[in-house]
C-alpha cells in the first residue's frame, strides 16, 4: 500500500500547513493510514467511497449507495463516526440539508485507497448510478426536493459529464431530464447539460426525450435573449414530435406555446396569440390542465402587451381557476406565476387595491414555497412598478434594486433589461420634484441605466428598445449630452 500512495502522499509535502515544524507535514499521510487502519468495515467503505465522488462534498444517501451501505441511515450514522474522527466535516448547506465535506488529501488519500485495492472502476459506476438514482427520487416534486438536489448537484453536474465521456447514454439521458428542472428554477446555466441530454436521445432513437431537450434548450436560449437560437430549437422540437406519430402530443403543444413565448419576445403579438391558442387547444384535448393553465396564462401576457389589460384579467383569471385547487408543486409555481401577472394587469388598470392582493399572495409562494428566483425577481420587480405607478418612488427605486439584482444573479437579460429602463424612470420622475445640482445628478442616473437598458435590448432584439432610445433621448435634452441639460432648474414642482 505504501507505494500505491506514495504520489497522493507528495501532495503532503508540497503543501503548507500553519506550523513551525516543516517536518510534521508527510506525518500527516502517515496519520491517514493510522487512522484508516483503525476503521470499521463500514466507515472504510464509506471513506473509500469519496475518492469515487467528483465533488468534495456528497449526501448520506449517494455516499452510501457508493460504499454499499444497508440503506441511508446507516451511511449518515457511519459517516457521524468518521467527522467525530476529524477524517470529513459534517455541514448543513443554506436550504438546511445535510451533507458530509471531505478534504482534498482525505480525497485523495481515498482515492489511493480505491486503486490500490482495483476498486475504483467499480465505485465510479456505482456513483453514476447513485447520482441518478438520487436526481430521479428528487426530480420536480417540491421545494424541499430541490433543496436536496441543489445540496448534490456539483455530484449530479459532474456524474453527466463523466457518464458522457463513458457513453453511458442512458445515464446522460436521465440526468439532463431529471435536472432541468432544479437548474431552470435555480437560473443556472444548462445549455451544456442539455445538448449532452440531446446526443444521448439521438444516440438512444428516443425521439420522445429528444423532443424534450430540444422544447428545454430553447427556453434556456430564451431565458438568456437568444431568441433566433430558441425558435430554432423549438421549431426542431415540434418537427420531431410530429415524426414520432400519436405518442407526443404534449410535445406538440409544449412547442407551439414555446414558440408563442419566442415570436412574443420580439414583438410579434398576433403571431404568438396564433401560437398560443394552438398550444391550449392541445392542452384541452388531452386533457393536461397545466399547459391549459400555463397557456391561458401566456394569452393573457399577450393581450396586455398590446395594451388589452381588461382581456388579459380574463385569461389569467382561467389560468388561475385550473390550478386553484391543485395543492402539487408544478400547481403552486403557475399560481404564483400568473398571480404576478394578474397583479401587474390590476395595476395598469389603476385597481391598486387588487394588485396588493395579488402579490401578498404571489410572494410566499414563489419565494420560499416554490423558491423560484426567476418569478421571485419579477413579482419585486412588479411591485416595484406598483409604488411607482402610485408616486412612491423610493419604495418603487427599492423593488426595483432588488429584481435587478435577482435577474443580474440568473443572466436574464429581458429582465435585467426591464428593471433598468424602469429605474431610469424613476431617476427622470425625481426630477421634476428636486431642482439644482441634486437634480442634474438624477438625470444622469436615468441616463446610466438607459444607456444600459438600450444596449441589452438592441443585443437581444428587443421589440421594445426604441422605447428605451426614445427615453434616453429625452433624458438627455436638446442638447444631447447627459451632464444635466433638459433638467428644469428651479421648476417649483413639489413633491
Amino acid at each position: 500500500m505504501r507505494e500505491a500512495l506514495g504520489a497522493a502522499g507528495e501532495r503532503v509535502k508540497r503543501l503548507e500547513f500553519p506550523t513551525a515544524d516543516k517536518d510534521a507535514r508527510p506525518g500527516l499521510w502517515a496519520s491517514f493510514v493510522a487512522s484508516y487502519a483503525r476503521l470499521s468495515d463500514d466507515e472504510a467503505a464509506a471513506l473509500r467511497a469519496f475518492g469515487a465522488l467528483w465533488a468534495p462534498t456528497g449526501t448520506p444517501y449517494v455516499i452510501g449507495r457508493v460504499a454499499m451501505l444497508k440503506n441511508e441511515d446507516l451511511a449518515e450514522e457511519v459517516l457521524r463516526r468518521l467527522a467525530r474522527r476529524s477524517l470529513m466535516k459534517r455541514e448543513k448547506t443554506d436550504d438546511g440539508v445535510t451533507r458530509y465535506r471531505a478534504h482534498d488529501l482525505t480525497r485523495d488519500f481515498a482515492l489511493a485507497l480505491l486503486r490500490e485495492r482495483a476498486e475504483l472502476p467499480d465505485a465510479q459506476e456505482r456513483a453514476l448510478n447513485a447520482c441518478v438514482a438520487y436526481a430521479q427520487r428528487y426530480a420536480e416534486r417540491d421545494r424541499a426536493a430541490y433543496d436536496r438536489l441543489d445540496a448534490e448537484l456539483d455530484n449530479l453536474l459532474s456524474s453527466a459529464q463523466w457518464a458522457k465521456d463513458h457513453q453511458k447514454w442512458e445515464a446522460v439521458n436521465h440526468l439532463a431530464l431529471d435536472l432541468w428542472g432544479i437548474m431552470d428554477i435555480r437560473g443556472r446555466e444548462v445549455s451544456n447539460l442539455l445538448l449532452s441530454g440531446l446526443e444521448a436521445a439521438r444516440v438512444l432513437g428516443n425521439r420522445f426525450d429528444e423532443a424534450t431537450h430540444l422544447n428545454n434548450l430553447g427556453l434556456a436560449y430564451f431565458n438568456v435573449g437568444l431568441i433566433d437560437s430558441a425558435i430554432d430549437r423549438h421549431q426542431d422540437a415540434f418537427r420531431v414530435a410530429q415524426s414520432d406519430g400519436g405518442s407526443a402530443p404534449a410535445i406538440r403543444g409544449r412547442s407551439l406555446g414555446n414558440l408563442g413565448r419566442d415570436y412574443a419576445a420580439l414583438g410579434n403579438y398576433e403571431l404568438a396569440i396564433d401560437y398560443y391558442n394552438k398550444a391550449l387547444d392541445a392542452a384541452i384535448d388531452i386533457a393536461d390542465i397545466l399547459s391549459e393553465c400555463n397557456w391561458y396564462g401566456h394569452l393573457g401576457l399577450a393581450h396586455a402587451a398590446l395594451g388589452d389589460f381588461e382581456e388579459a384579467v380574463e385569461y389569467y383569471e382561467l389560468a388561475l381557476s385550473t390550478v386553484e385547487k391543485g395543492s402539487e408543486y408544478a400547481h403552486q409555481r403557475l399560481k404564483g406565476t400568473w398571480l404576478v401577472a394578474l397583479g401587474e394587469a390590476y395595476d395598469r388598470l389603476g385597481k391598486f387595491n387588487e394588485a396588493d392582493i395579488c402579490y401578498e399572495s404571489a410572494l410566499p409562494i414563489v419565494r420560499f414555497q416554490i423558491g423560484d428566483l426567476r418569478a421571485t425577481g419579477k413579482c419585486l420587480g412588479n411591485m416595484g412598478l406598483h409604488y411607482e405607478l402610485q408616486g412612491d418612488l423610493n419604495r418603487a427605486e427599492g423593488y426595483y434594486n432588488r429584481a435587478l439584482d435577482i435577474h443580474r444573479g440568473i443572466g436574464e437579460k429581458h429582465a435585467v433589461a426591464l428593471w433598468l429602463h424602469n429605474l431610469g424612470d424613476v431617476m427622470k420622475a425625481r426630477t421634476d420634484r428636486t431642482v439644482g445640482t441634486e437634480a442634474a445628478a438624477l438625470l444622469r442616473q436615468a441616463v446610466a441605466y438607459y444607456e444600459e437598458a438600450l444596449a441589452i435590448r438592441r443585443e437581444i432584439k428587443d421589440p421594445r428598445a426604441e422605447d428605451t432610445a426614445a427615453a434616453l433621448e429625452a433624458a438627455r435634452g436638446p442638447a444631447g449630452g447627459s451632464g444635466g441639460a433638459g433638467v428644469r432648474v428651479a421648476s417649483g414642482r413639489a413633491a
